[in-house]
Order: structure tokens, then sequence, then C-alpha cells
């Protein structure tokens, strides 16, 4: 099936990849009161920028390469990003964006969409960012900004992604925004070290962003919880029964930034709406949660 909006002609839909920004510009960013960060076209201007967490072994988990050690390693990659993009707007195949903090303009990750196929309607799409950061609401917002963008402005039919099977926390978090599970791919990635993975196949089709969408466009009360609640509920995700209703991420180390998304993801499932990035940030205790939810429109 395609779009609900329909195909855009071939010549448009490459004129709208090169010239608009997934989320608007900053100006337009900016005032929205639910939105974090903003979108720029990536470039070798931002290399000391993107260098700085691309130092952090964390990053680099659940790649393919090894951690970046030098500024020479990190401008190898820019440059490759760049590269894969080339000078042909029609028929490219690869974008790539920094992603700024809208508060200070600060580079906090990347995010590209590449094997982007006009004539199937599909792209996958990939996205990094400090591991500072994690756990912060920022990758969610960055799914939801690529997730329009892609359906809304080029109208296309299917996002795919890819992930190594034991990557559990994000594969949570997709799962728990919509995503779809395609199966597994023996194998499918070598590492830095030449141990190879499976990989977790994923998706996401027009129509079923917009009828969660819809969904979500057409919520109009949300479930109050108390502190018990959302202590249990955590304790169920986390796997630990010493959380009670004074427990914050500062005093249970199952409760970090990896998990603390999922945390969310869950608590908004028990609650039927979605918390802004700014209060996922804040959300870092049983307490916070309890007053974020009550006081949250």
């Amino acid at each position: 099936m395609q779009s609900k909006m329909g195909i855009l002609p071939e010549v448009e839909f490459y004129r709208k990849l090169d010239k608009v920004l997934p989320g608007g510009i900053y100006e337009q960013a900016r005032k929205d009161p639910k939105r974090r960060i903003y979108f720029t076209r990536i470039s070798i201007e931002g290399l000391e920028e993107m260098h700085a967490y691309s130092i952090d072994e964390r990053l680099y988990k659940y790649f393919e390469f090894e951690p970046f050690k030098t500024i020479s390693d990190t401008e190898k990659y820019l440059k490759k990003l760049i590269d894969i993009e080339g000078d042909k707007i029609s028929g490219r195949t690869a974008i790539a964006w920094f992603v700024r903090r809208i508060k200070d303009k600060k580079l906090v990750g990347t995010s590209r969409l590449v094997n982007l196929d006009y004539n199937r309607q599909s792209v996958e799409w990939g996205y990094g960012i400090d591991p500072q950061l994690w756990g912060d609401g920022h990758i969610l917002e960055i799914q939801e900004v690529l997730k329009k963008y892609i359906f809304i402005t080029l109208q296309m039919n299917r996002l795919f992604g890819q992930t190594r099977v034991d990557n559990k926390p994000t594969i949570s978090s997709l799962l728990a925004t919509g995503i779809k599970n395609e199966g597994v791919h023996r194998q499918a990635l070598r590492d830095s070290k030449g141990v190879y993975h499976d990989t977790w196949m994923y998706s996401l089709v027009a129509d079923e962003f917009y009828e969660n969408k819809k969904y979500l466009d057409e919520k109009k009360t949300k479930k109050q919880i108390n502190k018990k609640t959302i202590a249990e509920i955590i304790a169920k995700e986390l796997n630990d029964n010493s959380v009670n209703e004074n427990t914050d991420m500062g005093s249970i180390s199952s409760w970090d930034s990896l998990s603390h998304i999922r945390v969310i993801l869950t608590i908004e499932k028990a609650i039927g709406f979605s918390l802004t990035p700014k209060e996922i940030a804040q959300a870092t205790s049983v307490e916070n949660l309890h007053h974020i939810i009550n006081n949250s429109n």
C-alpha cells in the first residue's frame, strides 16, 4: 500500500530531500515548547564538536567499528558521511544531519537516512547521540522527528532498520513506539574484533504510522496513578524488588541512562499519554514521575 498522502513526483521528492530539514529550521523548532532539538545539514565545520563525544567508548557498544581515538578518526568518518551523499541531488540514496540542542545549539548527535529507494518508497534510518545524554529523551525525539519527515514530508511508505539482537534497550524502545519486528538475520554484522552477531530487523509502514498518529491526536484523557503503582511498574521493568516510593535513579544501579527510556515507555503505556523530552529528563525518581504525571497537560 502507498502513503496515505500519495507519492510525491520524483523531482519534488528530491527537492524536499535536499532543501527541507527534518522538524523544520531552528527558528521553527524553538517555537515549539515540546521540542528540545533541531537538525542541521552535516558538514566538516562540526568536526571538533562531534569529536568531543565520539571518543566515548560507550557509543560503540553495538557498532561495527572501534571507538575513535583521535580527531583524525572522527574526521575520516565525518567525511565518509558527506561523501556518501555526493553532489548529485536526483537519485540520492543517503543524507545526514547534525542534531543540535535548541537551548544552546550544542551538537548532541547525528542522524541519517540510507538505502533510500524512491521507486520502492522505502528508506533505512540511523542515529547516535552523546552517551552522556542517554536517557534524556533525545533519541525518542529524533525518532519522532524522522518519522514525520519520512512519512509526511517525503510521503514514503516504509521505514526500516536493524540492530544487534543483544541491544535490548533499543529493541524495547522501538517496539514500544510502534515499530514492528521483521525477524533475525543470522550473523549479519561483524564487530571490530571480528566476531559475528545476529541482527534484529524492524520496520514501520505508512498505514501503521498514520493509525498511531490518529490515536495520539485523538487521545483527550489520561490515567492517574499513585506513587505505589509507579514504584511497582519500575520494579517490574528493572526486575528489582527493592524499588519503592522513595527510589530515584541515583539510589539504584539498575535504573541507569540505558534503562531509563524503557522505564519511561512502560510508564507512558500505563498512563495513556507521552511525556515531553523535558519531562523525561526530569523524571529521575518515583516522586518526580508522580509530580509530572499529575501536572502534565
